[in-house]
């Protein structure tokens, strides 16, 4: 699938999810949950689309810095561990 493809995939999501739960995302909202779906390790993630704040949390084997970037909880030498 190409990244337009996706990015206008991922854009229809959000703004169904949106209007389904009566919020309108603003800017800053719009731009964070792109970069968090874009194949790209971009600066606020600790791996690939996930980790930081604003991401999704980062499946085992994926880069972290904290444990709360890990959906095990378990962030062990800058690795999500089981």
């Amino acid at each position: 699938m190409s990244h337009r493809k996706v990015f206008m995939a991922a854009l229809s999501l959000v703004i169904v999810m949106s209007a389904s739960c009566g919020t309108i995302l603003g800017l800053d909202e719009y731009h964070a949950v792109m970069k968090c779906i874009d194949g790209v390790h971009d600066e606020a993630e600790t791996d690939v689309d996930c980790g930081g704040k604003d991401c999704k949390k980062c499946e085992i084997g994926k880069k972290c810095d904290l444990n709360t970037d890990c959906v095990s909880a378990n962030c062990m030498t800058s690795v999500c561990a089981p």
